[in-house]
């Protein structure tokens, strides 16, 4: 009977309430109490505005099946419908306490995420709600509803907080990047680039954050420093967006023939990689237009595109940039050019190569990232089960690298230290979670200094060999699963 009735709450047509609740009736007639039909009922009441009555039958059903995560969802949702009804904010935080509820005990429904960040909302608490729906963007999917409310908060004047003033979980990289797009679409430039610049810390390989950044520079008419800026990105052979967003900052610099390369660059992209046929006419339309000397390009296509649709787009797009390619070098070369330049170019390069194998395996095949993690298992050996998922992600990651760096001879076509310093960088973080023998940070030390005194650029087999001994032979203890097989410091304290 449940299905009927949900059927019909669903199609929503004239007099179907009343029939939900004429079957609701009949149900609760022989099983009082029933949770599923409380709540059923109690959103059939709502449909027709009757929500005092929606309310107590929702405070019912939290009564019955101990209080399970949909009777309080239910009972939220009715609080609201009814200040909303009666202009009556006061009712909004026990809305919140009933949503808080149900995500206790059904923490995997995102429905619960977006009502409890409408609550914030409605209590002024735009700024949080906003991190909330960018939070539960990434864990859930950008859905519709999720993206035009976020947008429409940040479009009335709320803000997030600072990423470093937000808890790890509020500043996921795809989390920081929907918001730097949503940012800059209301011209707050300096705040959306301060979330890029966090996402592209603990995710310093993705191109799309390349782009974005250079998005912003764009909006802001900085037009050379965009160009810098999305010069990684160009380096995808897929990523057609960055080469038209190259040609349009060229001719607003004046340089005609650079744009017209960009857009030529842009279209033969476009027809390698199968772009839709409306997006090559238009980069054909501007090929054209350059040919015969016009001056009027239209914006680039994605870069002032309304954050409704650019928001979710652009998390779509970075799978297809990063695993576009045509053959296993074109990705392996570009990968590895891509983390060498990296760590080359950070001040923190122990940290970064460290990230660097950490989101490695987003951006590898699925075969080749479940050989690596298969082949982390086998390296690390009873060290494993001691490992968090960020450390089994680095080493497997570091495997990841290895094969980037791996030419057709075998030889690497750029700089492999990124393989030590991440392997570095993991041990070190390791050793700082756990009671470690001051042994083994001399230990640490002296392959970091080893690492520095060798030649640069360092070759491929230089860079196993210092990985070799920090890691040691397969399921053996080298000084890495020494790391990992001391006691964590919480459980030593």
């Amino acid at each position: 009977m449940d299905e009927t009735i949900r059927y019909l709450l669903d199609r929503g047509e004239d007099g179907d309430d009343e029939e939900a609740i004429r079957l609701c009736d009949e149900a609760l007639a022989a099983a009082p109490g029933d949770a599923t039909m409380l709540v059923l009922k109690s959103e059939a009441l709502r449909n027709l505005d009757f929500y005092e009555e929606a309310v107590e039958l929702a405070r019912q059903a939290t009564l019955s099946r101990n209080g399970a995560g949909f009777t309080h969802k239910a009972l939220g949702l009715a609080l609201l419908d009814l200040a909303d009804e009666e202009e009556e904010p006061s009712l909004i935080p026990a809305a919140e306490e009933a949503f808080r509820a149900a995500q206790e005990r059904d923490p995997e429904d995102g429905e619960i995420r977006y009502w409890l960040a409408e609550a914030h909302a409605r209590q002024g608490q735009g700024g949080r709600a906003v991190e909330e729906l960018a939070r539960l963007g990434v864990e859930v999917g950008w859905l519709s509803t999720t993206v035009a409310r976020l947008v429409r908060l940040v479009g009335d004047g709320a803000r997030p907080r600072p990423p470093l003033e937000r808890p790890a979980a509020l500043r996921h990289p795809d989390a920081c990047r929907s918001l730097a797009i949503a940012l800059r679409a209301v011209g707050e430039w300096e705040a959306a680039y301060a979330e890029i610049a966090e996402a592209m810390r603990v995710d310093p390989i993705g191109p799309e954050l390349d782009y974005q950044a250079a998005a912003i520079a764009y909006s802001m008419g900085e037009y050379e420093r965009a160009l810098e800026l999305v010069a990684p990105a160009l380096w995808f052979p897929s990523f057609v967006e960055a080469a038209e967003l190259a040609a349009v900052c060229s001719h607003r610099l004046g340089k005609a023939q650079e744009a017209l390369r960009y857009y030529r660059d842009a279209t033969e992209r476009g027809e390698r990689y199968g772009a839709p046929e409306q997006y090559l006419m238009h980069l054909d339309r501007q090929v054209k237009m350059l040919e015969e000397g016009g001056a009027d390009l239209a914006e680039p296509t994605d870069v002032l595109a309304p954050p409704e649709w650019a928001i979710p787009y652009s998390a779509a797009r970075e799978q297809r940039i990063t695993l576009g390619f045509h053959s296993v070098d074109e990705y392996r070369r570009t990968m590895a050019r891509m983390a060498a330049t990296r760590v080359a170019e950070s001040p923190q390069a122990e940290f970064t190569a460290r990230y660097i194998a950490r989101t490695a395996r987003h951006y590898a095949p699925p075969k080749l990232a479940e050989q690596a993690w298969d082949r982390a298992m086998g390296q690390a050996g009873a060290a494993w089960e001691l490992m968090d998922v960020g450390e089994r992600q680095q080493l497997a990651g570091l495997l990841v690298v290895g094969e980037w760096l791996s030419g057709p001879d075998g030889t690497s076509p750029v700089d492999a230290a990124v393989l030590p310093r991440a392997a570095l960088g993991l041990a070190r973080s390791a050793a700082e979670a756990r009671i470690v023998d001051e042994s083994l940070h001399e230990r640490l030390n002296a392959l970091a200094a080893e690492l520095e005194g060798s030649p640069s650029p360092l070759s491929l087999a230089r860079a196993w060999d210092l990985v070799a001994e920090l890691l040691g032979p397969p399921g053996q203890a080298g000084p890495l699963q020494a790391v990992l097989m001391s006691p964590r410091a919480e459980a030593g304290a």
